[in-house]
């Protein structure tokens, strides 16, 4: 069975052009080998905001060590950890991943909205703003067309 490399419609062998979007159907496989570009930046930027994330734990560590509950810390630590370990399953074309991921970063934001509610300096949290940012385009192009045909696997 093969997918239109352009939406990701099923292809009928005999025809010349996909009948969803027009394109002209080259014979492509059910899931390409080669991972695509759009995951490819995904997993990049997830990774960016995992590190920056750290990278925050750790300066919130060495500047206010007897801020940081350890309740706090052991979440922040625990799903940074979560998130990696689900950005491996990802390249290893893991697609529930991608659901766990949007899962995570829905509950992300809703925290976020309930920070920005109670902090009234804005700018302290300009950071977990630019992290959410960078994780809602991740997601996005998780699921782009040419994406959820290389999450398909191919039949044996």
């Amino acid at each position: 069975m093969a997918y239109c490399p352009n939406c990701a419609a099923v292809l009928d062998p005999s025809q010349k052009f996909c009948s969803l979007c027009g394109q002209p159907s080259a014979a492509t496989p059910l899931a390409p080998q080669r991972c695509p570009s759009s995951v490819q930046i995904a997993i990049v930027l997830l990774l960016i905001t995992c590190a920056i994330s750290l990278v925050s734990i750790a300066n919130l560590l060495l500047t206010h060590p007897t801020a940081a509950s350890p309740i706090f810390l052991t979440r922040s630590i625990g799903l940074t950890t979560l998130m990696i370990l689900l950005v491996i399953a990802l390249w290893q074309r893991q697609g529930w991943a991608r659901i766990a991921i949007l899962v995570l970063i829905v509950w992300g934001l809703g925290t976020l909205i309930f920070s920005m509610i109670r902090v009234p300096a804005l700018w302290t949290l300009a950071i977990p703003i630019a992290t959410a940012a960078l994780r809602l385009c991740a997601v996005y192009l998780f699921f782009r067309p040419e994406s959820n045909a290389w999450f398909k696997k191919t039949e044996p």
